[in-house]
């Protein structure tokens, strides 16, 4: 079967077999990518795993018929995946970390997606508590020891300081992996507007690119546009509501630390 056929299967059919076959296949192009991420703090095994749930993100909202190959649209999500995994375990932690942080460490990007996806903590940390072989209340000690002493990136060095400690690390270490996030991050905006435009109609995409994102001298009026298209200025105003609510989902759909670089 072609991966067209897996496509429109999965899509038409939720054929779970169909779906599995198209994300095997593309797992060689997953590994390839998370060469780039791999490093002590993020091992390649984890990046692959990171990256699978990239491609299962990427079957969920893919077109079949717009033309586009899984694989171009599916690297978003996976590059995505792959980062938000990244920059969670770019904690900013004193080296002298108790056993217990060491032998959680690896757990808290796994606990923070679980979370989000049944939001039952008992359940997630009971589950988690047991792969670490710790007991439920050591676990949460953990945990929130490593809440306690990350240090966020944009946070400032010094208080009312202007060099953060992103800018701080990027001078100390201009080779760093902080160097490569920043890269990444601008790569990941313009896949982010770029999937999101890709969920709009010819019409809803040409409102958005000649009003919402045009050069002031270049922006048309809702009723030239109105005017273009053939339909009333009401019209477009409706049609514009309609492509902005699709973006809004789309980015919606982003892992939570993506969501955070777009606005930064």
């Amino acid at each position: 079967m072609e991966e067209l056929e897996l496509c429109r299967a999965w899509r038409d059919h939720q054929d779970v077999a169909a779906r599995n076959r198209l994300v095997e296949s593309h797992l060689d192009s997953v590994r390839a990518l998370a060469h780039k991420y791999a490093s002590g703090r993020a091992p390649l095994d984890d990046l692959v795993a990171v990256g699978r749930i990239g491609l299962l993100r990427a079957c969920e909202t893919f077109d079949p018929e717009r033309g586009l190959r899984f694989m171009t649209y599916a690297s978003f999500w996976v590059r995505a995946e792959m980062l938000s995994f990244v920059w969670h375990n770019r904690s900013l932690v004193p080296a002298g970390r108790s056993k217990l942080q060491r032998r959680l460490h690896p757990l808290r990007h796994e606990r923070e997606r679980l979370l989000q996806e049944t939001g039952d903590q008992d359940a997630v940390d009971e589950a988690l508590a047991d792969r670490a072989g710790v007991s439920l209340e050591q676990f949460r000690r953990g945990m929130s020891e490593w809440n306690r002493r990350d240090v966020a990136l944009d946070e400032p060095v010094s208080p009312g300081g202007q060099l953060t400690r992103l800018e701080e690390l990027t001078d100390d270490a201009p080779d760093s992996e902080v160097l490569l996030l920043s890269r990444e991050v601008c790569d990941v905006r313009r896949d982010v507007v770029a999937a999101a435009l890709e969920s709009l109609d010819d019409r809803e995409r040409f409102i958005v690119e000649s009003h919402l994102m045009a050069s002031p001298d270049e922006e048309m009026s809702l009723s030239e546009l109105g005017q273009a298209l053939g339909v009333s200025r009401e019209r477009v105003r409706q049609l514009e509501l309609r492509a902005k609510r699709k973006i809004k989902s789309q980015l919606k759909r982003a892992p939570y630390e993506v969501e955070l670089l777009l606005v930064s």
